[in-house]
């Protein structure tokens, strides 16, 4: 019977289309079958097929850091996709609640990206306002217990408690691509684990309270999800304050990144993001954005303010 009589005939080795039609996990299970299914499963196209399914072309690079798609797979592509999300739709600002036509300060963000090889969360802003318009680095970031019936005063600027409060700290790091007397624009950078792994929540998995004095697990490099739903928040140019101090912060929180009750803020980021780019990505394209397109940012203002000049010198 010839190929052409028969429409049900397979071109080629029948065991390497079957692998092809398996994701990740059952491919892994059919090279544990036998030795001839463990030498047809390595060959690294199968691999190369489902990296692309799982992520975009442009971040499936091998070297420096593998030496096969198997061995990207293997490590969750982490050096090449970063979980980034995109600020600018949502209109996310830190700004001085007292802000006014001949007075104007603010932080609008535009992206949020963790490299996960790296351990980096990179915050991309651009900040304008007043002759006094103060310095990023002095920005922070914060983890708080999401109860938003606590959260907000009257005037509307998000304010954990102290007891809501889990994690905050300083950046780490600040670069700066414009840094002029009305208009500073760079990125912010902090360590995941100086972020996530709290101090106030010191455990670890074979921990079922908080770690103390006689526990012999090392518990600094372990998050432990919390039981209820945290918030990921921001703050220009002020600590994140908690309790009665929240008057000397006059700049409000914003919301980055909700990690749901019991879930790792790993599988949040990846849950949240809206892209996967390689590490940086989103520096470089705010970076050489024009003058006109970074103002877009700034629509939402009001005309008093967008439409005074010396704010845009």
């Amino acid at each position: 019977m010839s190929d052409n009589s028969c429409p049900f005939i397979l071109h080629g080795d029948p065991l390497q289309h079957v692998l092809d039609y398996l994701d990740v996990r059952s491919l892994c299970t059919a090279l544990q079958v036998c030795k001839e299914w463990s030498t047809a499963g390595c060959r690294d196209d199968h691999w190369r097929k489902l990296a692309a399914q799982r992520w975009p072309a442009h971040t499936l690079r091998l070297l420096p850091f593998y030496a096969s798609y198997k061995d990207l797979l293997r490590d969750d592509n982490k050096r090449s996709a970063c979980p980034t999300i995109d600020l600018t739709s949502s209109s996310k600002h830190s700004a001085y609640k007292y802000n006014r036509a001949s007075y104007f300060l603010e932080c609008r963000l535009t992206a949020l990206q963790w490299d996960r090889g790296a351990h980096l969360v990179r915050l991309c802003f651009d900040a304008r306002g007043d002759l006094d318009l103060r310095q990023p680095g002095t920005s922070s970031a914060a983890v708080v217990v999401d109860r938003p019936e606590h959260n907000y005063h009257p005037g509307g600027m998000m304010q954990p408690k102290l007891c809501d409060l889990v994690q905050t700290a300083r950046a780490e790091a600040c670069e700066l691509w414009i840094n002029r007397r009305r208009h500073t624009k760079g990125c912010l950078v902090w360590t995941d684990q100086g972020l996530f792994n709290s101090p106030l929540r010191a455990g670890c998995m074979q921990c079922t309270s908080k770690c103390n004095s006689k526990c012999t697990n090392d518990c600094s490099s372990v998050y432990v999800p919390w039981p209820v739903t945290t918030s990921l928040v921001f703050c220009f140019a002020n600590a994140v304050v908690s309790g009665p101090q929240y008057l000397n912060a006059d700049c409000n929180c914003v919301e980055l990144l909700k990690i749901p009750a019991h879930c790792h803020y790993r599988d949040a980021f990846m849950g949240q993001c809206t892209s996967y780019e390689l590490p940086k990505a989103p520096d470089s394209v705010f970076r050489s954005e024009s003058e006109d397109k970074s103002k877009l940012l700034w629509q939402s203002l009001p005309d008093v303010i967008r439409n005074n000049q010396q704010w845009w010198g």
